[in-house]
């Protein structure tokens, strides 16, 4: 199932989103659709296609609406428990700030540099800086004068490869703000970049 709009209103087939959640990577929704027998939908939505096109999967529907809640917050405290087993088991909880960036960094080149994500283009149990701290590998947007807006990154966490616009990142970080597991990593070699062609990144997307 593929999302659509109808007049500014978000479309999962006939349904109307009227809700969605953002844990754990993931999003929740749920939609009504009146006409239906069965017209309240639960489902999980995901971006990680090349197009960065928004896709339902795990849908049910009810024709009881307080069913329709009791999977609705099963299925977000399910996601909320492993979000927080995640967090404990990554030990990281500080978030990077525009002070842990090079003064004027913003608005150069940071092409193979070490640059920190804005904590607000996070989900918000993402915003920290095991999300937030990446190494530049490729796109126009690295470039302070390009048209493009691109700027492909691997994590120095997990060297997951994304995509992010250009405004999307604070700065490059001061070396001496670099956290001590960064370091450890980069000394391991583990920021070894190969480009690969990461997904198109959305905003609602896990990250």
């Amino acid at each position: 199932m593929n999302m659509e709009y109808e007049n500014d209103q978000r479309m999962a087939g006939s349904n109307a989103i009227r809700s969605a959640f953002f844990i754990n990577g993931k999003e929740i929704v749920f939609g009504i659709d009146d006409q239906e027998k069965e017209p309240y939908l639960v489902a999980h939505c995901k971006y990680d296609n090349p197009f960065g096109v928004p896709e339902y999967y795990n849908c049910v529907a009810f024709d009881d609406y307080a069913e329709a809640m009791e999977l609705l917050g099963r299925r977000i405290s399910q996601e909320a428990e492993m979000s927080m087993e995640t967090t404990i088991r990554r030990g990281v909880s500080n978030t990077l700030t525009a002070e842990d960036c090079i003064s004027g960094s913003r608005s150069g080149d940071f092409q193979g540099e070490l640059i920190v994500i804005r904590p607000d283009c996070l989900q918000r149990d993402r915003r920290t800086a095991d999300y937030q701290l990446c190494r530049t590998v490729d796109g126009f947007g690295c470039k302070a004068n390009a048209h493009g807006q691109a700027v492909y990154v691997k994590t120095v966490f997990d060297g997951r490869s994304l995509r992010y616009d250009r405004s999307d990142v604070l700065g490059v970080i001061r070396p001496d703000r670099i956290p001590g597991w960064a370091n450890e990593r980069l000394e391991q070699g583990k920021d070894q970049l190969k480009p690969k062609t990461p997904r198109k990144k959305h905003r609602s997307y896990e990250r």
